[in-house]
């Protein structure tokens, strides 16, 4: 899993951590501390008992973003929309083949580049199965930019759905 390298890549070294750990918890919480503590995190302050639903349960505040697949970013495409896409695949990834003119941000910069996105206008943000996507959607979100997270297909998905488009160059 991955989950140790995105804590490394999105928060100040040694940032204090509580966890969110899915079931069965005792797993999840070895296997987490497992990762973290080989990248030389030591400040796990906890996890949050009863996880995700826990906290509903709670009355802890929720909130949620459009989803939507490739095929709907295609086919806004194809309705002549300009969407503004955020690919936050790594630099490797774009060499085999991006959305024409998607903005292209590695998800460890985007923290550092968030002021540079518009907040008046959805951002569509697309990777290559939607979990990093997901991450960038929840950051954000949380700065207010309204976002749809493509969570469903990824830029392979859509390449192949607007074959036609890219070939025209969009």
């Amino acid at each position: 899993s991955g989950f140790a390298a995105y804590v490394g890549w999105l928060l100040p070294f040694d940032a204090p951590l509580l966890l969110v750990l899915p079931e069965p918890v005792d797993e999840s919480l070895t296997e987490a501390l497992t990762q973290l503590i080989r990248l030389g995190w030591t400040q796990v302050d906890g996890y949050l008992e009863g996880g995700f639903d826990g906290w509903r349960r709670g009355g802890g505040p929720v909130a949620s973003y459009e989803l939507v697949s490739a095929g709907d970013l295609c086919e806004a495409h194809r309705r002549g929309d300009q969407p503004y896409v955020v690919d936050v695949r790594q630099e490797l990834e774009w060499a085999w083949g991006t959305i024409p003119d998607s903005h292209l941000v590695f998800l460890a910069d985007l923290p550092e580049k968030l002021d540079e996105l518009p907040d008046d206008e959805s951002v569509w943000l697309i990777c290559s199965n939607g979990h990093r996507a997901a991450i960038a959607a929840s950051l954000l979100d949380r700065q207010g930019v309204p976002v749809r997270l493509v969570g469903i297909g990824g830029v392979s998905e859509w390449r192949v759905k607007c074959r036609s488009l890219e070939a025209a160059n969009v």
